[in-house]
């Protein structure tokens, strides 16, 4: 019996050490697929921002017809991958750990009315009514995190939704807040409010209800795990959708009642008569960047040929 007890604890040893090397292994290899998809979205976006430039100055040059028209289009379609590419890379980030939250206190009302102005012309082009309720609540967590995850939400009510409107506000619930967005969309089946968190998974069983390829609830997941902070979703088919995230209500106002304060008192800075020089080591970028200021009458300080260095010297 002993000798069967020593056989079977030198066996557990090893399958333990096994699976420790597995586990290591395993995450060399998801840093090491953060670290490519990181580089390799870097070098992509790049031409794409410069590309997205020139489409912008084209637009603005080109007189009205086919050329402005097409030229939207190309703008239109760099958007949609430009958009894409962040979403994965936004994934890859939060999965390999890149991403790590910086808890601050701030008022909800303000980040609430970002979000307001970040989504009314979207909702306005669907003929929605997005409605932001204030809020008073004080909390704690990351703030631009929590932004996006907030923005996720709303952008994905609004794709979702035909007609009618979005609600977004938050609720105290004892000592969590409790931020909605509600929607008169197409709604959710009951049997599949547990996987529309899933990479790749659309609420419209195909029909292309709206654009994309189904990221973004997965990155709020995401997001809510990297912040511990609960979700919850309630749907009805057919009549709407009901999601929240529930966060921590801070008592400490002093940081965000001075943070408003100096919002307030920022005084507002006129762009006429000012150098801009525009740094980054994409030629097509500073190009694209310079036609887009030269419409508005600025004048640019081309920074082309200068090491990083020399730019940041002749901004001293």
């Amino acid at each position: 019996l002993e000798l069967r007890v020593q056989s079977r604890t030198l066996e557990l040893t090893r399958v333990n050490e096994e699976l420790g090397q597995a586990q290591m292994l395993a995450e060399e290899a998801n840093l090491g697929k953060t670290r490519f998809l990181a580089a390799a979205g870097h070098d992509i976006l790049q031409p794409l921002n410069a590309a997205r430039l020139y489409a912008s100055s084209l637009i603005e040059k080109a007189p009205k017809g086919t050329i402005r028209e097409t030229a939207g289009s190309i703008e239109s379609s760099l958007e949609s991958v430009e958009t894409i590419l962040g979403a994965v890379l936004d994934i890859s980030r939060l999965d390999g750990g890149a991403m790590k939250p910086q808890e601050t206190v701030f008022r909800l009302d303000e980040l609430l009315r970002q979000i307001g102005t970040d989504f009314l012309p979207l909702a306005a082009a669907k003929n929605l009514r997005l409605r932001i309720i204030p809020s008073s609540l004080t909390v704690e967590t990351d703030r631009n995190l929590l932004r996006r995850l907030v923005q996720n939400l709303v952008s994905n009510a609004i794709k979702y939704t035909r007609s009618g409107k979005i609600l977004v506000g938050a609720r105290r619930r004892g000592d969590l807040a409790e931020i909605q967005v509600l929607d008169t969309g197409i709604g959710i089946d009951a049997d599949k409010l547990g996987s529309v968190f899933q990479e790749f998974r659309r609420l419209d069983d195909g029909m292309r209800e709206a654009e994309g390829l189904g990221l973004g609830l997965s990155i709020v997941d995401r997001i809510a795990r990297v912040l511990r902070l609960e979700l919850r979703m309630m749907s009805d088919k057919g009549k709407g959708t009901v999601a929240s995230v529930l966060l921590p209500i801070s008592t400490d106002t002093e940081s965000s009642v001075v943070h408003a304060a100096r919002l307030q008192d920022a005084p507002q800075i006129a762009l006429s008569g000012l150098q801009i020089i525009a740094i980054d080591n994409d030629l097509r970028i500073l190009d694209g960047f310079s036609r887009d200021l030269s419409l508005s009458q600025r004048e640019v300080a081309d920074a082309v040929g200068l090491s990083q260095n020399a730019c940041w010297r002749r901004l001293k």
